[in-house]
C-alpha cells in the first residue's frame, strides 16, 4: 500500500523548477561544497557522479526557491 509522506502543500513546492533563475541562483543552488565533492568522488564513474551532482543540486534548488516563494 502507497504511503504519502509528503504534505500536498509539499508536492506542489518540489513539482518543478523555476522559469527563470538569477545568476545568484545558480550559484547558490549548483555550487558543490567541500562534504558535497567528498559524497561525489564516493560514486562510481563519471555518469553516476554527474547524474547524483544534479539531482542533489536539483533538490537543493527546487527546496530552497520553495522557502523564497
Amino acid at each position: 500500500m502507497p504511503v504519502r509522506f509528503l504534505s500536498d502543500a509539499q508536492r506542489e513546492q518540489l513539482s518543478g523548477f523555476p522559469a527563470e533563475l538569477e545568476p545568484e541562483s545558480l550559484d547558490r543552488f549548483f555550487t558543490l561544497s567541500g562534504p558535497d565533492l567528498a559524497e561525489v568522488r564516493r560514486r562510481h564513474g563519471d555518469e553516476n557522479r554527474l547524474g547524483w551532482s544534479l539531482q542533489l543540486c536539483g533538490l537543493r534548488m527546487l527546496r530552497g526557491s520553495a522557502r523564497t516563494t
